[in-house]
């Protein structure tokens, strides 16, 4: 899967550029992002097109045209267009809700049953189990993650800490749901088979999950409602019932989605169909106009400034739209340009051959997985391209050395999986902030769910714990040297 050949490319053999010139190319990527984000706080989707325009001229100079270049682009940038198009449909689906009653229920709801200092540990337990079943984080995060974001704000808990916590339950979730598409894809291309491979996930996944729990947990301990503080969720909660109609209604959009994601639909008909079921519901149960309605699927809702404080509550301030999602995509898409950039001057290919003699343990073969897929991560910006990336290129040292293939695909889940929403322009990082309405530079430090997995990994990998030999490849070879057997 994945890169095309510098020789494809070109149609003609072409030697690999040396390791030297690879590592500058890399470097010089990073490091344009790296100032244009934490030094002159410019714009991310800015910072990706120069990027890639820095990109350019590593392929020109390896006698790669632009032609050639601009093929691989192409090529790479095909597997942007289903998360664009899952981001243009949250963003219609944000609008909708808001306007159906759907986020202001869950909101109302939420404040009714969630107190201050339990907020955390339930935030992440509730897109957990959302996750474990509709085997997405961006369908949690957009749906119960967007209501939970509101309840944060009317308990007064920082919205970068609520996001962390949201993030991490629904990324565990995700990583661990046999329904998610990278939990499929990972042992797929490694070799391994399906349910071996979760249960293996439980040694690093498990307990990085249990010690963020813990984490959160404590600092809830720090939230409390004052007098003030129930007064004001008094009238917040009076607010969404004067302004919407709550009730069970507005809640048959979200039951619609969990049902279709369960039933395997993929993520963006699923989606738009909550979107539509938000427009039904504006309409018919809320009074909304029907081009009132669409417009705001399209350009983003706009409160009324009747609704006073509690406009700030909805999507988190966010006034979602497809418009808006449109804008953030371009962040995926012009990473995988640079991928494609990469793969047609044989960039990856380079390094990787570089650092290839070199693995010769298991100890330096699964923290070699860890970094190359976070590289992949880093430069594709996208968990998907990074899993299969991953996979694939490791997948002959892991048989070469006869470990098992579910070492493979645990270590390139606990690299790619959780290091997205870590990357600020990776796709997971990007649709996060936007659907939630907040930097990702301020909920990054609250990960510790997605720090602590690869770490355990690391571990795991360089002490040998959990790292399983392959039983199959072994027998296979007693067999190999076994001597022929005697036939009349």
């Amino acid at each position: 899967m994945g890169a095309v050949s510098p020789a494809a490319a070109g149609g003609r053999n072409r030697s690999l550029p040396s390791t030297g010139f690879a590592l500058a190319a890399v470097a010089s990527v990073i490091a344009v992002l790296a100032v244009g984000l934490m030094v002159l706080d410019a714009p991310l989707p800015l910072m990706m097109a120069l990027g890639f325009l820095v990109a350019i001229p590593f392929a020109l100079v390896r006698g790669v045209s632009y032609a050639e270049t601009e093929e691989s682009v192409f090529e790479m940038a095909k597997r942007g267009f289903q998360p664009l198009l899952i981001f243009v449909a949250v963003g219609a689906l944000i609008s909708s809700w808001i306007m159906s009653g759907t986020v202001p229920t869950m909101i109302y709801f939420g404040l009714q049953l969630i107190t201050p200092g339990l907020f955390l540990p339930t935030a992440i337990v509730l897109c957990a189990l959302a996750s474990l079943v509709n085997g997405t984080n961006f369908g949690t995060v957009a749906t119960i993650g967007v209501a939970l974001m509101g309840v944060a704000t009317a308990l007064g808990i920082p919205a970068p800490v609520a996001a962390g916590a949201i993030i991490c339950g629904a990324v565990f979730g995700d990583k661990m749901s046999p329904l998610s598409d990278t939990t499929v894809m990972a042992p797929g291309l490694s070799g391994a088979k399906l349910m071996p491979h979760l249960r293996h996930m439980l040694w690093t996944t498990v307990p990085a999950i249990v010690i963020t729990t813990v984490i959160f947990s404590l600092m809830g301990l720090g939230y409390h409602l004052d007098d003030a503080g129930t007064a004001r969720v008094a009238t917040i909660s009076n607010s969404l019932q004067d302004a919407f109609s709550i009730g069970w209604i507005p809640l048959i959009p979200p039951v619609l989605v969990l049902a279709l994601l369960v039933k395997r639909v993929e993520a963006f008909p699923a989606i738009m169909i909550g979107a539509l079921a938000g427009v039904v519901v504006a309409v018919t149960y809320q009074g909304e106009g029907t081009t009132a309605t669409l417009t705001a699927l399209w350009e983003g809702y706009t409160a009324p400034k009747s609704l006073g404080e509690i406009a700030g509550l909805l999507s988190g301030g966010e006034t979602g739209g497809a418009l808006k999602m449109l804008g953030l995509g371009s962040i995926v898409l012009f990473a995988l340009a640079i991928a494609g950039v990469f793969s047609a001057a044989g960039i990856m290919e380079a390094l990787l051959k570089a650092i290839t003699p070199h693995l010769d343990t298991p100890r330096k073969l699964v923290p070699t997985t860890l970094g190359i897929t976070l590289v992949f991560n880093m430069i594709g910006g996208a968990v998907n391209f990074a899993v299969a990336m991953g996979a694939t290129f490791m997948r002959p040292l892991y048989e070469r050395m006869g470990l098992a293939p579910k070492n493979l695909s645990r270590a390139v889940e606990d690299s790619g999986t959780m290091t997205g929403p870590l990357i600020p322009w990776n796709a997971t990082a990007v649709f996060t902030a936007g659907a939630l309405g907040v930097s990702a530079g301020s909920f990054i430090p609250y990960l510790f769910f997605c720090f602590l997995t690869p770490l355990t990994s690391l571990i795991y990998g360089l002490t040998g714990f959990t790292i399983v030999k392959d039983d199959e490849a072994a027998a296979q070879a007693k067999v190999n040297e076994a001597p022929p057997a005697v036939t009349s």
